[in-house]
């Protein structure tokens, strides 16, 4: 895997605990972990190095408190949790723990209808499997595991969304690349991009999109 890949693949990953933690869905903690990689991957900025030193027990009252700033620096936009693009930035990190097998396909479908309900479109097919998945010992007309499969069907259509890095953005995402405001992060050597389209040698957001290629960036 090259440092390219860690390095975005970091990025998104500290984007998406972000995400989940604004709801509630993790503790500050795995923030702070996600901040941890992202530094060894070769990421920095000031305010990431703090985000990353804090404790757990530091961690409840410092992420919230450092954390726009790391975002800033980074050049990404965290949308608040109780917006539409907040919301379907969760719904989306979730699905990614589904592909990383961090998540059951059940507990995908159980936590967005528990938290969304029928309300979230993006969601609505999901919260609709939760249905059938409680419908399976009493008659249903799929078995458990029919449903997991168009379960992470989904996820993988969710978590895919901004998760395709070519061509200076996203493509089809909700994240746009940009150039990053404050101080920039610390890159590596370029070299040119794989088969796959992927460049290697080190680098962090500035430097990644100074190569034409994507990073999370703010929401539009």
């Amino acid at each position: 895997m090259s440092s390219f890949r860690s390095a975005a693949s970091s990025l998104r990953r500290l984007y998406d605990h972000a995400a989940l933690w604004s709801i509630g869905e993790v503790r500050a903690g795995a923030v702070v972990d996600a901040a941890c990689e992202a530094l060894v991957a070769g990421l920095d900025s000031p305010t990431l190095r703090v985000l990353a030193a804090c404790t757990r027990a530091e961690a409840d009252y410092e992420v919230p408190e450092i954390l726009p700033a790391v975002f800033e620096e980074l050049g990404l936009t965290l949308p608040p949790a109780d917006s539409l693009a907040g919301r379907e930035a969760a719904v989306r990190a979730l699905a990614g723990r589904v592909e990383a097998g961090e998540l059951a396909p059940w507990e995908l479908a159980f936590r967005v209808h528990q938290r969304f309900g029928f309300d979230l479109p993006l969601a609505v097919r999901l919260a609709e499997l939760d249905v059938e998945y409680g419908m399976v010992d009493s008659g249903g007309s799929r078995a458990a595991s029919e449903i997991d499969v168009e379960v992470t069907a989904e996820a993988h259509r969710l978590a895919q969304y901004c998760g395709h890095i070519q061509g200076g953005h996203i493509e089809g995402g909700y994240l746009q690349g940009r150039s990053v405001r404050g101080r920039s992060v610390q890159g590596g050597a370029s070299v040119e991009p794989d088969q796959d389209g992927v460049v290697g040698g080190g680098g962090g957001a500035e430097e990644l999109r100074q190569r034409g290629e994507g990073v999370p960036g703010p929401l539009q």
